[in-house]
């Protein structure tokens, strides 16, 4: 093989291509790349999150199906998932173990906007966040990262001193 040049040496760099197939990252960079992640550090900590649950779901079936200890947990379990929108049905912990991180991003205020059709892009959303024009319940939110449970997915309106509410009320009066 020749050796690289200089600006095909810049840009392949960080990429090694031998063990590409071996590191797995296409997933993680189609689920940032998608959801409009800030880094890929936000999708790490969220797929842990979804290894401590698969981990917690895997210990609770390895109990006996009468165990009260069991039916406890998988309730608490269920109750969680369920409010924080991971879930639809409480049915049972198969439910739990499909969990993904897309579920979680799709928890996320900005995937929530437009799914609301408060806006119609996630880099939008994420703008609109970070400049103050979003709250939930009385507070202003400035956290694209924040998940929104589905008690909070109600609250979500404009900010008081926003100029695209006073837009938005502009048009629904005409």
């Amino acid at each position: 093989m020749r050796k690289l040049r200089y600006h095909e040496y810049k840009l392949l760099k960080k990429d090694n291509l031998y063990e590409w197939k071996r590191e797995n990252h296409h997933r993680e960079y189609r689920v940032v790349r998608r959801y409009y992640l800030p880094s890929p550090e936000v999708y790490h900590t969220y797929n842990q999150f979804v290894g401590k649950v698969t981990a917690l779901v895997s210990k609770l079936k390895a109990l006996e199906v009468n165990n009260p200890f069991r039916i406890d947990r998988t309730e608490k379990l269920l109750n969680e998932l369920y409010d924080l929108g991971l879930i639809n049905v409480k049915s049972g912990l198969d439910v739990c173990a499909n969990v993904t991180v897309s579920a979680l991003c799709r928890r996320r205020l900005p995937s929530v906007l437009v799914r609301n059709h408060f806006v119609e892009r996630l880099s939008d959303a994420v703008a609109l966040i970070k400049r103050g024009h979003i709250r939930i319940g009385p507070h202003v939110v400035r956290d694209p990262n924040l998940l929104v449970t589905r008690s909070m997915e109600d609250l979500i309106t404009w900010a008081d001193d926003s100029k695209i509410r006073e837009v938005v009320e502009r048009h629904r009066v005409e």
